[in-house]
């Protein structure tokens, strides 16, 4: 880290300026000025503010059993692998760098850096004794404690595209669409199935196109049960569902491929199975699911074992219907006679597998989601004797646990209240005891931060264990005794302990994260402030992310902050722009992810790299803003379904109130410059923002937007607009309003639009659709293609033409000319 760290100081001292000084007066001193401007912004950019930290991005890896874990730490020289054990408060290395590295070169016949290990993960083949990694297609077994290793060639298949069984003597794979196995020793093979077919084949739906493209190997959808007799196998019917094509042009003769895609109001979408194999005699059944599922989700938040229960005498899945507007918990019951086989491919053993029912189901007029954080894991139980089913649910406007027994009856709501469970984590069933997290139920605390309770399966003795007022990110150990937790805000580095499960008592402090190289560049945390909503009552919060002098001479909680010239603390004079502070007003650029699946913050905890470029930009002499508006989670179900049916919002109205209210409240804001920026929906919703409230925002820059969610995938659209409806009388739908190119003609101010040609999530039709509108109502606009680029687009070249952007179009200044970020390597 030293070296590249005094490489970076060096690109600053080249360029004119450390930590803020100024270019020297030349000729062209406006152009090294804005050299000098952009390489002090460059050197806290996320990619070079995350080598300044350390400390923090824990991972445990708990032993099996339960009684240590290892993680991996930046430190100041390298990384370190550490070992931790809680019960003896015992914190070591678990091997010597240097003589690990000196062990793998002689074995491979090369030079490794101590410094620098050549891997950041392994397996341990002998706990605390052996372990086996993989560096540049070569596996590495290194006994770490004589410092001996071994190595051999990786075969081409190693971990891609095998699932190997619990018992380590099998592989499932899939070719040419049908189900096999291997066996590990022997190498014979089985062929499982007999009717798999393109568009139809078992454990992979069809490749996408950049799969296709660059014929990228995948991991099939099989999951093992426990004691490896049985495999569950996803197939999924494409067949019939309308193609989208995709091109990549760089090559001499380009080439194009298709892929099946479906669209919000398609009478054909992919329809998911689950299919049931018993390895011994080679019986297969399809498990029955009715009505049929648009969407099926194995596994929960608290159990590694998904979909299998720990006997693997049940599997059990989630199905939803199209617009996820219910649910069902399913059980297939393994052995039971009673049972009615499937059709799938060709039995090789008669009679039935399993049994299968509905234990739990749901329904609520807009959409459901298993966990508040939408995406994340499931949140449901079922104890070894199936007396107990918990079940996530948002039926009174919260999201909350509810009790079942085995004949789906309630017995009880376990959390109840105005604030939201978050993952349940784990389950003490000796002790009928919960440990999950839930966000807004201290109060006077910032509602997004997530703490860790437990309470009693009949919701009696509910206890906080994570006290701090901080957001709290827990991992439990397999055995359920300890939890390690790192906790952080936005404006405070992270702090991992181990803690007592029981009592959340702290057994062992791990880690504790160090900034102050980051601050000696000038990277400062952003400022927490809270609005009022567009109704004027519901609070909202969001981050302002400020230039380093500006942040520097406020002080203490913006929000207390004077919003004039006349009390402007002493001894500060200027901005990176030279202009005197107290008198500058500085451009205000939101960043904006409507969601509704997250906010535009999307985590409320420290981070150096999730907030974009925002920290460098503010370096700049902007101003930029993160909010999370109405209609994200977190803050109850009437809160998130803010916009349900109504993309065209998108949380816009809130920006807008912020933007007002701040201008009002701190007079170094110039609400006659405001920008708003994102990428994906936020650049669906930026172009919105423009387009819509043409005097409050005033340029935007927007890549890889899905400006039409007609043309967006089903199960997106038909969750959150909900089921396409056609009006044939006016010759519309209920989705014509969101659809941007629609509203082409009322873009006033300047606009940038960027896509990669290969984005195969939001295909660039919807950029280009939205181009030709502009061409035809002879709008002026920015926009260009990334060959060969896919949906992020978050790379130099895209960063530097968006700063550019953004100089000229709020600041009227020259950005430098053809400015290179270099992105450090490794």
């Amino acid at each position: 880290m030293k070296v590249w760290k005094w490489a970076l100081w060096g690109r600053l001292v080249l360029a004119g300026t450390v930590l803020g000084g100024t270019a020297a007066a030349s000729p062209v001193a406006a152009q090294q000025s804005q050299e000098v401007d952009y390489a002090r912004a460059e050197a806290i950019m996320g990619w070079n503010a995350s080598r300044l930290v350390t400390g923090m991005d824990i991972e445990p890896n708990w032993l099996a059993d339960g009684s240590q874990f290892w993680y991996r730490v930046t430190r100041a020289e390298g990384h370190d692998f550490m070992l931790v054990d809680p019960a003896r408060s015992e914190q070591r290395p678990l091997f010597d760098n240097a003589r690990l590295a000196a062990a793998m070169s002689m074995a491979a016949d090369t030079a490794y850096d101590p410094i620098k290990l050549p891997f950041t993960t392994f397996d341990f083949i002998e706990e605390v004794r052996s372990i086996g990694t993989r560096v540049s297609e070569r596996n590495f077994t290194c006994d770490i404690q004589l410092y001996r290793c071994t190595v051999e060639e990786a075969a081409e298949d190693d971990d891609v595209t095998f699932v190997v069984s619990p018992d380590s003597l099998w592989e499932a794979f899939v070719h040419e669409h049908d189900l096999h196995l291997r066996h590990r020793e022997r190498g014979d093979t089985v062929r499982l199935t007999h009717d798999g077919e393109e568009f139809w084949g078992y454990g992979l739906t069809a490749p996408r196109a950049v799969e296709q493209l660059r014929d990228t190997p995948r991991r099939p959808s099989v999951s093992w049960s426990p004691d490896s007799r049985y495999l569950a196998v996803t197939r999924t019917d494409e067949r019939g569902v309308e193609h989208l094509p995709m091109y990549t042009a760089t090559p001499q003769r380009p080439r194009g491929v298709t892929y099946p895609y479906a669209l919000p109001g398609d009478s054909i979408i992919p329809r998911p199975e689950l299919v049931l194999v018993e390895v011994e005699t080679g019986r297969i059944q399809t498990l029955p699911v009715a009505p049929a599922p648009a969407n099926l989700q194995t596994g929960s938040a608290a159990d590694s074992l998904a979909p299998w229960s720990a006997d693997s005498e049940a599997m059990r899945w989630l199905a939803f219907s199209r617009g996820r507007k219910a649910v069902r918990l399913m059980e297939a019951r393994l052995g039971d006679p009673g049972a009615t086989p499937g059709a799938a491919g060709a039995p090789l053993g008669g009679g039935p597998i399993a049994q299968v029912r509905t234990l739990v189901h749901d329904t609520i007029h807009s959409f459901i989601d298993m966990n508040t954080a939408s995406g994340g894991p499931a949140n449901w139980w079922v104890t070894r004797d199936g007396e107990d089913i918990f079940f996530f649910s948002q039926r009174d406007g919260w999201g909350h646990l509810y009790r079942y027994g085995s004949d789906g009856a309630l017995k009880n709501q376990v959390t109840q209240g105005g604030w939201e469970v978050g993952d349940l984590l784990h389950v003490d069933e000796a002790r009928q005891e919960l440990y999950f997290t839930a966000r807004g139920r201290e109060e006077g605390r910032l509602p997004y931060y997530a703490h860790l309770y437990r309470v009693g399966f009949d919701g009696s003795g509910l206890t906080l264990l994570t006290p701090e007022e901080a957001d709290h990110r827990i991992t439990f150990s397999p055995s359920g005794e300890w939890f390690v937790d790192e906790y952080s805000r936005v404006d405070h580095p992270p702090v991992t302990v181990v803690r007592e499960a029981r009592t959340g008592g702290v057994a062992q402090r791990v880690e504790e994260a160090d900034i102050s190289l980051l601050l000696e560049l000038g990277w400062r945390p952003p400022r927490l402030f809270s609005v009022k909503a567009r109704d004027g009552v519901t609070n909202l919060y969001g981050l302002l992310f400020l230039p380093r002098e500006l942040h520097d001479a406020l002080g203490g909680d913006l929000a207390a902050q004077p919003a004039g010239p006349e009390s402007a603390p002493a001894g500060l004079d200027s901005t990176p722009f030279g202009e005197e502070l107290w008198t500058a007003r500085y451009p205000l650029i939101s960043h904006i992810y409507p969601g509704p699946q997250v906010g535009s913050v999307r985590e409320w905890r420290f981070s150096v790299t999730r907030f974009h470029d925002d920290h460098a930009m503010a370096q700049l002499g902007f101003v930029m803003m993160h909010l999370d508006h109405m209609g994200t989670p977190h803050r109850g179900k009437v809160f998130h379904d803010a916009y349900y049916g109504d993309m065209e919002d998108n949380g816009i109205p809130d920006h807008v109130a912020a933007v007002r209210q701040l201008g009002a409240r701190h007079a170094f804001l110039d609400t006659d410059r405001v920008g708003i920026y994102g990428g994906s929906g936020g650049a669906f919703a930026s172009v919105g923002a423009m387009l819509q409230y043409p005097d409050v925002f005033h340029a935007a820059v927007a890549r890889s937007g899905n400006h039409d969610n007609r043309s967006y995938g089903v199960h997106w659209g038909e969750k959150y607009q909900g089921l396409l409806v056609r009006d044939t009388l006016r010759g519309s739908d209920n989705y014509e309003s969101q659809a941007n190119y629609l509203k082409a003609e009322r873009l006033q101010g300047p606009l940038l639009l960027a896509h990669g040609d290969l984005d195969d999530n939001v295909h660039p039709a919807m950029t280009l659709r939205l181009v030709h509108a502009l061409i035809e109502a002879n709008k002026d606009f920015d926009f260009f293609i990334m060959p060969d680029r896919l949906h992020g687009l978050y790379e130099p070249y895209f960063i530097r033409r968006s700063w550019d952007f953004w100089v000229r179009n709020l600041l009227g200044k020259e950005p430098p000319r053809e400015y290179e970020f270099r992105r450090p390597e490794g």
